[in-house]
């Protein structure tokens, strides 16, 4: 238990990370499609904080990971709501590029990056470390949500990419 209450501290203060990041690079970029999704990802963020919390009070009170936990407040499906959804199926903006512009908003999204990289890989490797079944199936949720985070900002940094590419004239592809 003392381990499992370790990895969820130091989780927690990852996503805390996390969290204040995206709502600093939402202040920071652009790009109003960009913009959403940083506030998005910290709210996110703030909600993985949340369920993370829980568990950890849990483990603490009685030695139990959390399980009266509303865990459709977490589901990943109300991504679908989500800036870069609405933007997939055509409702969001389009890219408003100017080279400024795309090169800071790519720098941000780059940082994003990286982060939910981290952090999928830091509940991966919870996951596989742990010996509590139910930390595991915990850990393989988390790490699946960040996975989902990732393939969000992968795809508007692609675009942004693509974008920047096109407006400095080599854009072969």
């Amino acid at each position: 238990m003392e381990n499992s209450l370790a990895v969820i501290k130091f989780a927690l203060s990852m996503e805390k990370e996390g969290e204040d990041f995206f709502a600093g690079a939402a202040e920071q970029v652009k790009n109003e499609e960009a913009r959403q999704m940083f506030l998005e990802l910290s709210q996110w963020e703030k909600t993985h904080q949340e369920f993370l919390q829980q568990h950890y009070d849990s483990l603490l009170a009685n030695g139990k990971w959390a399980n009266n936990i509303d865990i459709s407040k977490y589901s990943q499906e109300n991504l679908k709501w989500s800036a870069f959804y609405r933007r997939s199926s055509g409702q969001g903006l389009e890219p408003t590029g100017t080279i400024d512009a795309d090169t800071s908003d790519l720098t941000a999204l780059r940082l994003a990056l990286f982060i939910e990289i981290d952090l999928y890989t830091f509940y991966k490797n919870a996951a596989k470390n742990t010996s509590d079944p139910e930390g595991e199936k915990i850990f393989e949720m988390l790490a699946e949500w960040e996975l989902n985070h990732r393939k969000i900002i992968e795809s508007h940094y692609d675009e942004t990419k693509q974008s920047l590419w096109s407006d400095m004239g080599f854009a072969p592809f």
